[in-house]
């Protein structure tokens, strides 16, 4: 009896190698990609983790445009509703935009509409 049971044990034992000799790559690969993914969002966190200069310097200072965007952002209108008002291109505003996000370390318009009202730079 327990020899029926010890070779019912091998003969399953067998199917399962040759099936993860079978699906071992693919799980490689899935685990390699996982783990790729992990330590780069670890990487992000760590990044955001760190302290930001605000206008510290002559790289960070608004231009005239920049700051009328975020006034006009800042009372409500959107990007399109910006550039109607200054009388320029759509992607002009969106450019400006950008650039403030960059120059702010903002991760939206209204962060940056925030930082640039709470630094005084903004007219309402």
């Amino acid at each position: 009896y327990s020899t029926l049971i010890v070779l019912f044990w091998k003969q399953e034992a067998d199917e399962l190698g040759r099936v993860l000799d079978e699906k071992l790559p693919a799980v490689h690969t899935v685990l390699t990609f996982a783990m790729d993914r992990y330590v780069r969002l670890l990487d992000r966190r760590q990044q955001l983790a760190k302290p930001q200069p605000i206008l510290t310097g002559p790289e960070r200072v608004l231009s005239d445009k920049e700051r009328e965007v975020l006034t006009w952002i800042g009372r409500g209108l959107t990007a399109s509703g910006a550039a109607d008002k200054m009388n320029v291109a759509l992607t002009t505003v969106r450019s400006h935009i950008r650039s403030t996000l960059h120059k702010l370390n903002a991760s939206n318009v209204t962060h940056a509409v925030a930082i640039a009202s709470s630094s005084d730079l903004l007219d309402f």
